[in-house]
């Protein structure tokens, strides 16, 4: 009976995985729009190269999520991503200087010394991940009301659980404030 209850489950879970990833494609299409008018979105670029990464397409993450890092050299979260992407490709070492870039940023950032300790080890280096691995979780207990990148963190939640539309429509409304409090130069000729 156990068995039978499995096997009708299967198909459920085979649908909301299609439906999960149609959601992303679609996603990757409204966001390309988003960049095509307005190539400065750094929040856009990121959740793309997020979008990018979850299915698997790893250079167009590494493409996206780089080109986030160089809108805003400071943006920590930017540079985890950017070595969960490289990671992912087996680039290791360029994974660790992503993941130690954006704990140089921020020595808050519990993601990044958890990846950053994902890479280590991946290397070989045992003792530095079990030390990072120790670091991302006394920050984990740590004070969890901080919230890094405040400005990008509400299409982050909403894209987290599957209110790709919300998130969107979220981002839209992050990049048009942006775009009031800091108009376009214009070009002169």
């Amino acid at each position: 009976m156990s068995s039978k209850k499995h096997s009708n489950a299967l198909p459920v879970v085979i649908d909301q995985a299609s439906d999960r990833n149609q959601q992303r494609l679609l996603a990757l299409k409204e966001l390309t729009k988003v960049l095509k008018n307005n190539p400065d979105s750094l929040i856009a670029y990121k959740l793309r190269g997020t979008i990018h990464l979850e299915l698997g397409l790893k250079r167009e993450a590494i493409s996206d999520l780089t080109q986030a890092t160089k809108l805003n050299s400071e943006d920590d979260s930017a540079y985890n991503l950017l070595g969960m992407s490289h990671l992912a490709a087996g680039e290791k070492n360029l994974a660790l200087e992503n993941f130690s870039h954006a704990i140089i940023l921020n020595s808050k950032n519990q993601q990044a010394f958890f990846n950053r300790g994902r890479a280590r080890y991946a290397l070989g280096l045992t003792s530095e991940a079990i030390a990072d691995f120790k670091q991302a979780i006394i920050l984990d207990t740590a004070d969890s009301k901080t919230k890094l990148n405040q400005n990008s963190q509400n299409s982050g939640i909403f894209y987290q659980l599957g209110l790709i539309k919300k998130a969107l429509v979220d981002l839209q409304e992050v990049d048009r404030g942006h775009s009031e409090n800091f108009p376009r130069p214009t070009l002169v000729k």
